[in-house]
């Protein structure tokens, strides 16, 4: 099941998130929890495998020093390099060759704390909090880069979530931005909170060759600022955020947001829609790491960060309708914060951004109506399919799906 947009959150959810990701979040669990405390934790770990077996697997790092590790392995025809670091910012770098199969995994991890300070008289209820993050560094054929990062927010429920990768020669840098919203009911003593980085540097070599394959995040791999925008998405600005590490700097004034499509799959065995405008999420979607989903040929465009008039998604998740489980999206604020007091919905992220609809259901003008259909429980599970497509909504109402109207903006 799709369940990867929630890599590395609170330690109380590592078990959970698990099941889907193995060895992945195992690497990250000896971070342990990091609490609202006020320690900064930076953290690195090497794990080199050769024929299925465990040759390094070796952590380091603690609260409140700087994290650093490097060396070579020469075991059984392989030859590895691995180096990382972290501080805040965090280097990961992975080098492999040799006459054996083989793996390489390097981790820098850091969680930090931070402030935000506003300017005086700002009324800071429901606005959102962006941090934009870089991921730098070459990689070659057979090796990766991925990011994960999260910030949590004190007093304010959910957390914000981000992912990046680089996974070709020809595109050393990914960003990426990482919104969390403030609650409605913080003051100004609730502007603290946290970040987490993980970066995983990843060469893998099948022996066949005596090429090299590596990776390596460098040190501009960090959070390089951050933005503040209204709850109707007008930036505000004069702000400062103090910072474990150093203070990260104001972007001052509004950012051109990307556009992307959100891709539909269908999963014969439940019966159910998922989309996602996530790329990493849909590779693993078309190469079976999740499996049982094919695409429809269905997707309408949104936006992978925010905007002015542009209103944030969140994604929620159950497993309260045995023996499937379902996701559900909605762009409405009100909707949102009502299924998080829902014990049988679990809040993931903000998923994408997306113009909203008048309250008589009309589009902005260049943009047409996303409708949103439920099946009323077909399968013993409520699963809800978003199109653009009149010819879709109709042939899901033949099929006894119930209409919920016009819920979100699609850009053409």
């Amino acid at each position: 099941m799709p369940r990867n947009v929630q890599r590395f959150p609170d330690a109380s959810l590592i078990p959970r998130i698990k099941r889907t990701f193995g060895g992945l979040v195992a690497a990250a669990a000896f971070l342990g929890t990091s609490g609202a405390g006020a320690e900064i934790i930076n953290a690195t770990r090497v794990h080199l495998i050769v024929g299925g077996a465990d040759v390094v697997n070796a952590t380091g790092g603690g609260p409140n020093v700087p994290a650093q590790t490097s060396g070579t392995r020469n075991e059984q025809g392989i030859n590895a390099t691995f180096a990382a670091s972290a501080n805040q910012n965090v280097t990961a770098k992975a080098a492999l060759s040799g006459t054996a199969a083989s793996k390489l995994y390097v981790r820098g991890s850091t969680v930090f704390n931070f402030k935000l300070t506003p300017p005086a008289g700002t009324n800071m209820k429901g606005v959102q909090l962006i941090l934009h993050g870089v991921l730098e560094g070459p990689v070659t054929d057979g090796a990766n880069l991925h990011l994960v990062g999260s910030v949590e927010l004190d007093g304010s429920p959910g957390n914000g979530h981000a992912s990046a990768n680089i996974v070709s020669s020809t595109v050393p840098k990914a960003e990426f931005d990482m919104p969390v919203t403030v609650s409605p009911f913080a003051d100004s003593a609730d502007l603290g909170g946290r970040i987490r980085l993980y970066v995983d540097a990843t060469a893998e070599t099948d022996g066949a060759t005596s090429e090299t394959f590596s990776a390596e995040a460098t040190a501009g791999t960090r959070i390089t600022g951050f933005r503040v925008l209204s709850p109707t998405g007008t930036p505000i600005t004069g702000f400062t955020m103090a910072a474990d590490g150093g203070a990260i700097p104001e972007i001052g004034g509004a950012t051109t947001p990307t556009k992307v499509p959100a891709v539909e799959f269908f999963h014969a065995g439940f019966g159910h829609y998922f989309m996602t405008a996530d790329p990493d999420e849909t590779a693993k979607l078309d190469d079976g790491t999740f499996p049982g989903w094919s695409r429809t040929g269905k997707s309408f465009n949104v936006y992978s960060s925010a905007g002015a008039e542009l209103a944030p998604t969140c994604r929620f998740y159950t497993v309260a309708f045995p023996p499937s489980n379902s996701h559900f999206y909605t762009a409405n604020t009100a909707e949102c914060a009502g299924l998080k007091l829902n014990p049988k919905w679990t809040y993931e992220q903000i998923v994408f951004y997306v113009p909203l609809p008048s309250a008589q259901g009309v589009c902005p003008a260049q943009t047409v109506p996303v409708f949103r259909l439920f099946n009323n429980g077909q399968g013993g599970a409520p699963n809800h399919r978003f199109t653009t497509s009149t010819d879709v909504r109709a042939q899901m109402l033949a099929q006894g799906f119930a209409d919920e109207g016009v819920v979100m903006c699609s850009l053409q």
